[in-house]
C-alpha cells in the first residue's frame, strides 16, 4: 500500500513540479510556485512518510525536503529578477511585516550569539526552518494576482478543503486514521527521532483525553487540519461575499 500511494503522489507532484518550473523560469511567473506550494504543503508529511516507508531511504526524504526549500528560494530569486526596477519597488510595511522582521531579527541574534548548548550547524538548520516560511510570506505579500490567477488560487484551496472532507468521511466511516497506513510512525522515528506515543501508535495529538481518535485527513496532524479548515471556510466566505 505504501508503494502505491508513493507512486501516485510522485507522479502527481512531479508533474506539477515541472509544470511549475516551466511557468516560473521561462515565463517569469513566480505565482505558479505559490500554486504548487498550496498543493504540496497539505500532503507534505504524508508524501515524506510514504517515501520513507517505500524506500527506507533517509537520503531521499532529505532531498525532497530540500527541494521544497529550493523552490521557495527560487521564487524569491525570480521575484527579484523579473521586477524590472527592483530598487523602485514600493515596499510598504504593515504591522504583520514588522512582526515578521522583528521575529527573524531575534532568531538571527540567537543564531550568531554564543548562547545555549546547540552547535552553529544545528542553530543554522533551525533558522532555516524559520526563514523559509518568512520567504513564502514575502512572496505572497508582494504578488499581485490577475483575475484568472486569483480564480486558480481559490479553486486550489476549495479542492484541498473538499478533498480533506472526503478523506475525513472515509476515516470516520471505517474508524481508521490514514496516518496508521502511510508509515507516519516509521518516518517520525527514523527521520525526526520521535518515538510513537499515544494509544494509537502515532502521537498524542491524534487522540482526545477520552482516548478517542482525532482525525487528520491527509494533513500532518489534526491541528493542521483544523487550521486548514478555517482557511477553507474563510476563503469560501470571501468568495461568497465579494466579486
Amino acid at each position: 500500500m505504501y508503494f502505491l500511494i508513493f507512486i501516485f503522489l510522485s507522479l502527481f507532484l512531479f508533474s506539477a513540479f515541472f509544470w511549475t518550473l516551466r511557468k516560473s523560469v521561462f515565463f517569469g511567473k513566480w505565482e505558479y510556485i505559490i500554486f504548487f506550494l498550496l498543493l504540496y504543503f497539505p500532503v507534505y508529511t504524508l508524501y515524506l512518510s510514504v517515501s520513507y516507508a517505500s524506500t527506507e531511504s533517509i537520503l531521499l526524504v532529505k532531498t525532497l525536503q530540500f527541494l521544497k526549500d529550493g523552490l521557495v528560494v527560487l521564487a524569491v530569486i525570480l521575484f527579484i529578477l523579473f521586477n524590472k526596477n527592483i530598487y523602485a519597488y514600493p515596499f510598504r510595511l504593515n504591522v504583520v511585516d514588522i512582526l515578521f522582521i522583528a521575529f527573524l531579527s531575534l532568531a538571527a541574534f540567537f543564531l550568531l550569539a554564543p548562547i545555549g548548548e546547540a552547535g552553529f550547524l544545528s542553530k543554522l538548520l533551525y533558522f532555516k526552518g524559520m526563514l523559509v516560511p518568512a520567504m513564502i510570506y514575502f512572496i505572497g505579500r508582494n504578488t499581485a494576482f490577475s483575475e484568472k490567477e486569483l480564480h486558480v488560487f481559490f479553486k486550489i484551496i476549495f479542492a484541498i478543503t473538499i478533498g480533506a472532507l472526503i478523506v475525513n468521511l472515509f476515516e470516520a466511516a471505517f474508524g481508521i486514521q490514514l496516518q496508521s497506513y502511510t508509515g507516519y510512525a516509521l518516518f517520525n522515528l527514523a527521520v525526526n527521532d520521535i518515538e510513537p506515543t499515544g494509544n494509537f501508535g502515532l502521537t498524542w495529538t491524534f487522540e482526545t483525553q477520552a482516548v478517542t481518535k482525532r482525525l487528520a485527513s491527509f494533513f500532518s496532524d489534526p491541528l493542521e487540519l483544523a487550521s486548514s479548515v478555517l482557511l477553507g471556510f474563510s476563503s469560501g466566505l470571501i468568495w461568497f461575499l465579494t466579486n
